[in-house]
């Protein structure tokens, strides 16, 4: 419901706007990347089912995401997916012609940053904590120092190599 909500007006008001077949995937994959873009801005804070999750399946593909974030793939997803449904017969050809190249341009970016990329080992002994507190447990204020000594614990647990960084979670201290 709330996403009909978030996305009808938009594009209700792009669908009486007079264009050019060909400029309808653009101006419609712009307005829904924008609009996922104020979604998580306003009302949570986090980028969750974002379209451009649909182009994980490919390592070089996401590497896009190193020049504009998941948003820039949400746009170039969304474009390439909506292609086939707001362009009329003439133009389809062009269309998908264009996002082939786009994506053959994403692809080959991708997999050179991949083969230069140096992976050499780093001394740098990175501890993550990710205890066991079942999400109702998290917000509860009952078990929030309980919560809190839990990680404490977690991050000075002995190991082989003293860690030169600790990483919590996003929600390990969520009444600061």
């Amino acid at each position: 419901i709330v996403g009909g909500i978030i996305f009808t007006p938009p594009f209700l008001a792009i669908s009486s706007i007079r264009l050019n077949p060909a400029c309808r995937p653009f101006l419609f994959a712009s307005v829904w990347t924008l609009i996922l873009w104020l979604r998580e801005w306003l009302f949570t804070g986090f980028p969750w089912n974002l379209t451009g999750y649909t182009l994980a399946f490919s390592d070089e593909l996401i590497q896009t995401a190193s020049i504009g974030g998941t948003y820039l793939l949400s746009l170039v997803a969304v474009l390439s997916y909506s292609v086939f449904g707001v362009v009329s017969r003439k133009s389809l050809l062009p269309s998908i012609v264009i996002m082939i190249f786009c994506f053959i341009i994403m692809w080959s970016g991708g997999y050179w940053r991949i083969t230069n990329a140096d992976f050499s080992k780093s001394d740098t002994v990175v501890r993550l904590v990710q205890p066991s507190i079942p999400q109702i447990m998290k917000w509860n204020r009952a078990t929030r120092e309980q919560n809190f000594i839990e990680y404490i614990a977690l991050s000075n647990e002995e190991a082989k190599k003293v860690p030169d960084i600790i990483v919590w979670g996003e929600t390990a201290s969520p009444f600061v």
